[in-house]
């Protein structure tokens, strides 16, 4: 049986690189945004957000500029996103991870804290990195601006509260500051994979 590794941070931390380095090792990651991806294109899953978020599905296609700006504004509607789209995608990650055969299998988990998915996985690599550089990252990739990067970073598991911080060491997580160059990066993600 494979030992399963998540790999999380917050949004803009460099996540993706990380998942990059390890496939360039040859390893099988998947991605929760990319199974996020793949079900906004599902009828089934489209026709229940319509129920939900009538603006947010026109003419049986997702608005997702209109989306984030509904769940970002109010965290009660964000609960009922989460809710609805959290059980499915983590169903189709764990029949995919449950296919594989090798001794490691990663995926990367943005909201692994926020629903207690840590608890599915047999370690947890952290991916941290400079608030203005998330900031940077976050504005440039989704065209948004520093205020609605804020508001994305401000809804996630705060990853320097001090009692956050005491429960990674808790589970033992282990952390890649994502601060210098990629030749860095790449450094540390080798360096961290030797410890698994």
């Amino acid at each position: 049986m494979s030992k399963k590794i998540a790999i999380t941070g917050g949004i803009g931390s460099g996540k993706s690189s990380v998942v990059n380095v390890l496939r360039e090792m040859g390893y099988p990651v998947f991605s929760c945004d990319e199974i996020y991806a793949n079900l906004r294109e599902s009828k089934e899953y489209l026709q229940k957000l319509s129920t939900v978020f009538p603006q947010a599905v026109v003419d049986g296609r997702l608005d997702r500029k209109r989306l984030s700006e509904i769940v970002f504004q109010n965290p009660e509607k964000r609960e009922v996103l989460n809710e609805l789209s959290h059980p499915m995608i983590m169903q189709t990650l764990n029949a995919l991870i449950n296919e594989r055969r090798e001794p490691f299998v990663f995926a990367e988990v943005p909201l692994l804290f926020e629903n207690g998915f840590e608890k599915d996985f047999d370690a947890v690599i952290v991916v941290k990195r400079n608030i203005d550089e998330r900031i940077n990252a976050i504005c440039q990739r989704d065209e948004i601006t520093e205020n609605q990067a804020r508001q994305r970073i401000n809804a996630q598991f705060d990853y320097d509260d001090p009692q956050n911080q005491n429960y990674l060491q808790s589970i033992h997580a282990y952390i890649i500051e994502n601060d210098e160059a990629k030749m860095d990066l790449i450094k540390k993600t080798k360096d961290i994979f030797k410890k698994l």
